[in-house]
């Protein structure tokens, strides 16, 4: 199987010669059309029409209800309007951030119960199961973050390429499902 794209990226108006300010003194026409064409540029298999973007949007629960940190609520609406855009890889990889940053302020927050020099493991995946041992994670919330890392290696370290399209959309919506199940129980970042 042989692969092979040439891109080329151009515009008649190019940006670059201008100025913050002249970009900004641009007409909205303009502004637009070059958004325009920017959207057809960067337009791949998993772009969503809106009536695909509304049955995405009818995937998602109903409501949503959790207190997080800034940091963590914009990269979590992030990931649910990439999910709905069709920027299923992304969603996953941006949720599996999120766990990532969940993990380092559990170890942070209790290393007290962590043994006298103990050093908390890099890998995520030891950092869950140590976050478990130790009791900071149940086994239900360990058993979701996990999920959440597990499919994001799946679709991060590709074993070959080309993905399943479905599956992938499958994987992103599951892994949405499980942080926002944790989120929604979640008291850590209450105090």
């Amino acid at each position: 199987m042989r692969y092979r794209e040439v891109w080329y990226v151009s515009f008649a108006h190019s940006l670059k010669q201008l100025s913050v300010d002249q970009i900004k003194m641009l007409p909205q026409e303009q502004k637009k059309m070059i958004l325009e064409k920017w959207k057809k540029l960067v337009w791949n298999e998993n772009v969503q029409n809106v009536d695909q973007q509304l049955l995405n949007i009818r995937d998602l629960p109903e409501k949503i209800e959790t207190r997080v940190p800034h940091w963590i609520m914009d990269r979590l609406k992030e990931g649910l309007d990439q999910y709905v855009k069709g920027r299923w890889l992304s969603s996953i990889v941006l949720c599996g951030a999120i766990v990532e940053f969940i993990a380092q302020h559990l170890t942070i927050k209790f290393r007290g119960r962590f043994p006298k020099g103990h050093h908390p493991p890099k890998r995520l995946s030891k950092l869950l199961k140590a976050l478990l041992k130790h009791e900071i994670l149940s086994e239900e919330d360990f058993d979701l973050l996990d999920e959440i890392r597990e499919l994001r290696d799946k679709h991060v370290h590709l074993k070959k390429l080309g993905q399943d399209k479905k599956s992938l959309k499958t994987d992103n919506l599951r892994v949405l499902n499980n942080l926002l199940d944790y989120l929604s129980r979640c008291r850590v970042f209450s105090s």
